[in-house]
């Protein structure tokens, strides 16, 4: 299981959301759209530039522990995580389905 800080998974983000807003624009998750997905409480994080990225919800800071690059162009629609599978558009339209589950 995840840790936990005090106040849970939506503190964290709440306090990433704020540490983000200090980021430089050309940082890879400047703009980017986050899921906490299954029992494992990951983050599933789709980046503007179609990577996703899978990291442990941690007090410690972000470090992914999986990433690809799943599409390209602009991704800002907002992703889908249905029964472990993963799903991204870009602007393009192009639509992408990811398994998660193994």
């Amino acid at each position: 299981m995840a840790p936990k800080s005090e106040g849970g998974v939506d503190k964290l983000l709440a306090d990433g959301l704020k540490r983000a807003k200090k980021l430089p624009a050309d940082r890879p998750y400047f703009f980017a759209l986050v899921i906490k997905g299954g029992a494992d409480g990951k983050l599933i994080v789709l980046t503007a530039r179609g990577e996703l990225v899978v990291a442990p919800v941690s007090p410690e800071g972000f470090e992914p522990v999986a990433r690809a690059q799943v599409t390209g162009g602009k991704c800002w629609t907002v992703p889908v995580l249905a029964n472990g599978l993963f799903y991204c558009r870009n602007a393009k339209g192009d639509i992408v389905c990811v398994d998660l589950r193994k």
